[in-house]
């Protein structure tokens, strides 16, 4: 069991523990397997379609396994499981978020937006925390891990301004609520489609090195750029209207 060796389970130790072991290992992979493929879905179905919203909700539940499990399991596993923690914690975070924008009505903001930007703010405090003691230590990170954390706290510090504008603003309407939904989501998808690459034990042996294994994280980095240009500009985008037809000479 896979799992089982990273998290330390003498072979020894009974059967429901492996059992667990097992559940925990299929949750996470199926669950990535499974929000790779409705967020694909949900990125190339019409929005607000009833497909979109199907693929949207299967996503929402999948990633929350996927990243639940992650970071649970991450204390528990080798050295090294911090930026994984983070990864997992946040991932959950920017699907919650997403999900909740477009399930309040537009214009309204409560709670759980005020929560959700605590732990965005906490999580780029404490991945730059990590960072600088990381950086400045005689034993740092390895790479890419040493650059990844700065880059999380980032992004993360982006989230939690972006959530205290919305609750400044009462709510969001309109394109701004959408562009808040879909760089969410497709932040999430691209974490998880990253985390694939960098898993050599879920992905065949004969892509092992392949460039083909970040080529998903590629298409759902093109698909966000396009969508969010898509909605800031969506009266240059849009099909132009038919010019009105001319009235016969003469007419009244």
């Amino acid at each position: 069991m896979v799992l089982a060796a990273i998290l330390h389970i003498d072979p020894n130790a009974p059967a429901i523990v492996h059992a667990g072991a097992t559940a925990l290992l299929v949750l996470h992979i199926g669950g990535a397997f499974t929000g790779l493929t409705s967020g694909a879905v949900a990125m190339i179905a019409p929005k607000g379609g009833r497909l979109h919203r199907l693929a949207g909700n299967v996503f929402f539940a999948a990633m929350l396994t996927m990243g639940g499990v992650g970071a649970a399991v991450a204390p528990f596993m080798t050295a090294g499981q911090t930026t994984n923690l983070m990864a997992g914690s946040f991932t959950c975070y920017l699907v919650a978020t997403a999900w909740a924008t477009v399930r309040r009505r537009p214009g309204q903001t409560g709670r759980f937006e005020i929560g959700a930007m605590i732990v965005a703010a906490a999580a780029a405090m404490g991945a730059a925390a990590i960072g600088v003691i990381s950086a400045t230590s005689a034993h740092p990170m390895p790479q890419p891990q040493g650059t990844v954390i700065f880059v999380f706290a980032v992004i993360a510090a982006l989230a939690a301004a972006a959530d205290l504008r919305a609750i400044q603003l009462g709510g969001l309407l309109g394109p701004a609520r959408i562009r808040r939904h879909l760089w969410r989501m497709s932040t999430a998808l691209l974490i998880a489609s990253a985390s694939f690459a960098g898993q050599p034990k879920a992905i065949p042996r004969f892509l092992h090195g392949s460039p083909l294994t970040v080529l998903p994280a590629i298409l759902v980095l093109g698909a966000m750029i396009y969508w969010l240009i898509r909605t800031r500009a969506p009266k240059t985008l849009a099909p132009k209207p038919a010019p009105p037809a001319r009235m016969p000479a003469g007419a009244a």
